[in-house]
């Protein structure tokens, strides 16, 4: 391989990493259907992606224009909340100053990493370590350039998408990286995985470069059959497929190996067409390399007309080129400068957010302090209300034990009146036996004895129970009463001595009935209160009143 080319590829290589392949994909069209397209889209993605195609026309040839239509794609994305727009605004404004200022780049490249990480994409986040890698290798840092390569390729690998891939160009920037370090081996393997995936996505365009470089690559071997076979091989594909854009450097570059090897006339009619394609691409710099060649080759013929005629073409579009870097430049410092003006203006709305964030943090704080302090004090009332609800709670767990206490009194009072009354009747039926008896005087004093005995029946026994009753269980006989006011004297009886819970034995004793009367009795009052449900109980029932 020449000298010269490999030099002049060393100057241009990491240009050509950027930008072949790695932004969106504009196809053919130009400006105007792009605007056209853009003035009828309703949807902001859409928009988005379509304003993005835009600044890769104008990338080169005018940064102001492109700068300008990645802040309205980044705006519109910011509003919609389109994490991928933001992710490729960014992007695209660290690509606008790789050339003017690499850290600068480097910043909006980290700015845009972020964002396509909450994207997800990993065709996004491919191209953006794509050009960190760039960077990198800019910054002498080619382990690390390399590490970022190797992550782009992995990327792009889980999003491979055979008919929209940068995964040829990818892995073809590995293999320059190792032809830079005269890693021929290594860069030969990669350059041929690259040719496959080419041939995979059947997008013939993806496979120009690679056989470029494998031609570069075997001229450097010193090998220029196979050199020059790659060289016409991507020049032939370049031709069907109308990629244009490769055209001046397959010229200059097959112009350059004809030189080499003393074969003037193909090496011009190579710069010739090198000339026309790059002032159809405007590819001032492949010009400038064609006219300067063609300036030797007839000067060395000693042709000076013809040598003259290139040279003062030479020497204007040189002067071209300089405005042109100039005119960039000049507006790469104002782009700066307005983004530098931006960035004071948001670090001032940066500030201005953090004073309300610390104010309301303040206030929250304030707040918290004044809530509580009054559940602290609602705290302190609720524990005063429990202690006074548990006393009173004790207070009528005290009550309840003393109407307890009081019940089984009274029951306790019935059953003893209730044995007197037995053990009085008991008395009486004997005496009344004795009376029958012959003694004379004996039936008088037995008499007056019964008389006695009968007096000492108590004859107020129901009403002192019914007021003793009342003492435990005041609201019975009301509520009683209230659902059933037809019950009779003894009934009512009857229903109060099976609120405190008698069997059928004692009531029968209390009341002077057989145990079948006061079976009889129950049965007449459950058909009174209507308990047709053998579940029911009747001392239950009675205990609700």
């Amino acid at each position: 391989m020449p000298g010269n080319a490999k030099g002049r590829f060393l100057v241009v290589v990491l240009m050509i990493m950027l930008s072949v392949g790695i932004p969106l994909q504009t196809s053919e069209e130009n400006a105007d259907s792009l605007m056209l397209k853009l003035a009828t889209a309703k949807d902001d993605t859409a928009k988005v992606n379509i304003l993005l195609k835009l600044v890769n026309l104008y990338m080169d040839s005018d940064v102001k224009r492109a700068e300008s239509y990645i802040s309205t794609a980044l705006s519109i994305s910011r509003q919609s909340h389109y994490q991928e727009g933001i992710a490729n605004s960014y992007y695209m404004k660290a690509c606008l100053f790789k050339d003017s200022d690499i850290g600068l780049c480097e910043e909006l490249n980290e700015q845009a990493l972020e964002y396509a990480k909450k994207a997800k994409d990993p065709q996004i986040l491919a191209k953006i370590y794509n050009l960190s890698a760039i960077i990198k290798l800019v910054n002498n840092s080619g382990d690390q350039a390399l590490e970022y390569m190797r992550k782009a390729v992995a990327l792009e690998l889980t999003a491979h998408q055979p008919q929209d891939s940068a995964l040829p160009t990818l892995i073809q920037n590995i293999g320059r990286f190792y032809f830079v370090q005269n890693k021929i081996y290594l860069a030969r393997k990669y350059y041929l995985q690259a040719i496959e995936f080419a041939k995979k996505s059947k997008s013939n365009r993806l496979l120009t470069f690679p056989y470029m470089n494998l031609g570069m690559m075997y001229l450097q071997e010193n090998k220029p059959d196979s050199g020059l076979y790659y060289y016409k091989l991507s020049l032939d594909i370049a031709h069907q497929s109308k990629y244009k854009r490769i055209f001046p450097e397959l010229y200059n570059n097959l112009a350059d190996f004809y030189l080499s090897h003393h074969d003037t006339l193909i090496s011009i009619s190579y710069l010739d067409s090198a000339m026309r394609t790059a002032t159809a691409n405007m590819n001032y710099e492949e010009k400038l390399i064609a006219l300067n060649r063609l300036y030797t080759v007839y000067n060395n013929q000693h042709k000076l007309q013809a040598a003259n005629h290139y040279l003062d073409q030479y020497d204007k579009l040189k002067d071209v080129i300089y405005q042109n870097r100039l005119r960039h430049k000049t507006d790469m410092a104002d782009l700066k400068m307005k983004f530098n003006k931006e960035q004071m203006i948001s670090a001032q709305k940066m500030r201005r957010q953090k004073v309300l964030l610390y104010i309301f943090i303040i206030f929250f704080i304030l707040m918290v302090i004044i809530v509580t302090m009054i559940l602290y004090i609602n705290r302190l009332k609720n524990m005063q209300k429990q202690m006074t609800i548990n006393n009173l709670m004790e207070k009528n767990v005290g009550l309840k034990q003393e109407i307890e206490q009081k019940s089984r009194e009274l029951t306790n009072n019935i059953l003893v009146l209730g044995q007197r009354n037995t053990l009085i009747l008991d008395v009486i039926h004997r005496l009344t036996n004795v009376q029958n008896s012959p003694p004379k005087d004996l039936p008088v004093k037995i008499s007056n004895v019964i008389s006695e005995l009968r007096f000492s029946l108590r004859s107020d026994m129901w009403e002192l129970f019914e007021k003793e009753f009342l003492g435990v269980h005041p609201e019975f006989f009301g509520n009683l009463m209230k659902t059933h006011p037809d019950l009779t004297q003894k009934e009512r009886r009857l229903c109060a001595l099976l609120r405190l819970g008698l069997n059928t034995k004692e009531i029968s004793d209390l009341m002077h009935l057989n145990n079948e009367s006061v079976i009889k009795a129950r049965t007449r009052l459950r058909k009174h209160f209507n308990l047709t449900n053998i579940d029911i109980d009747l001392t239950n029932y009675l205990s609700r009143f």
